[in-house]
């Protein structure tokens, strides 16, 4: 019997920018909590009644989502993994850091869901100012240092420094089709353990795989990784790649937020669309 449902992926998973639904701050009033905005970009405050910071939209994010949704209607506990800006690589690094410890028990009551991302983006490991290594974001979409949080523990001589190395892999070594493949040999690591631990699991894309890839590199790769595809595309437990949920959100006009993230309705419109999908295809 599952009572655990983990799931992992990008800030579609996560809930990013959930706070800009007035049902998300009518719901926070109802408990006496009110939301303050910062001169941080993307940082909102929670105070309560007695205007106590309590914490940050963030946190409270993870209430709304097709996750906890879907948790609820399936009485299940909730783990979300997921992180906004997170890379497929990161995933399956971190989803296998979770399934590997669990107990043979745990593996027979868990159920794994992945909203895979962006194929373009990736992470890096560094050794921080305190001799920590700690896994970074290392997108396509952006030099390494704009991807940081206010938080993190870099020198700027580190940051300078890997800014440079961002240069050079963007212009010297970067190139779609090794990301592209990446993603497909993720997801196939990924499903594999999962069915060889006997863990139940789903995969959809979030974000399109090829969405910064131009067309005619979309058809040489649809040309050159033509078995993957297949097998990708004919999995009982693995969406089209070409349905992803935001082709949902778009196709059935669902408001989103100023920077493009999905809002609590089709946050609870893509809870129900999985529902149908593991009941359909017998995965619960």
């Amino acid at each position: 019997m599952i009572d655990t449902l983990y799931v992992n992926g990008c800030s579609w998973t996560a809930g990013n920018e959930l706070d800009e639904d007035p049902i998300f701050a009518e719901q926070l009033a109802k408990r006496g909590m009110t939301l303050h905005p910062t001169e941080r970009p993307g940082v909102v405050n929670v105070k309560d009644s007695t205007d106590n910071k309590v914490g940050i939209a963030a946190d409270f994010w993870n209430e709304f989502t097709w996750a906890k949704r879907l948790a609820d209607k399936l009485n299940l506990n909730l783990i979300n993994d997921s992180t906004g800006g997170g890379s497929n690589d990161r995933i399956v690094r971190t989803t296998i850091d979770y399934v590997r410890n669990l107990t043979p028990e745990q593996r027979n009551s868990t159920l794994v869901i992945i909203g895979w991302t962006f194929s373009t983006r990736n992470e890096i490991c560094v050794t921080d100012t305190q001799n920590v290594p700690i896994w970074f974001r290392f997108n396509a979409s952006g030099k390494f240092s704009e991807t940081l949080t206010l938080d993190h523990t870099l020198s700027l001589a580190q940051i300078e420094q890997i800014d440079k190395v961002y240069k050079l892999w963007m212009t010297d070594i970067f190139n779609d089709y090794e990301r592209v493949q990446s993603y497909f040999q993720g997801v196939y690591l990924l499903s594999n353990l999962l069915e060889n631990l006997g863990i139940r699991y789903y995969f959809f894309n979030a974000l399109p795989c090829w969405y910064f890839v131009s067309d005619e590199m979309v058809s040489e790769i649809q040309n050159n990784l033509g078995s993957w595809l297949s097998w990708h595309d004919n999995h009982t437990n693995i969406q089209a790649i070409d349905y992803t949920m935001q082709r949902f959100v778009r196709e059935h006009n669902y408001k989103i937020a100023p920077g493009k993230h999905p809002l609590v309705e089709a946050h609870a419109a893509w809870a129900d669309e999985l529902l149908r999908e593991l009941t359909t295809k017998n995965i619960l």
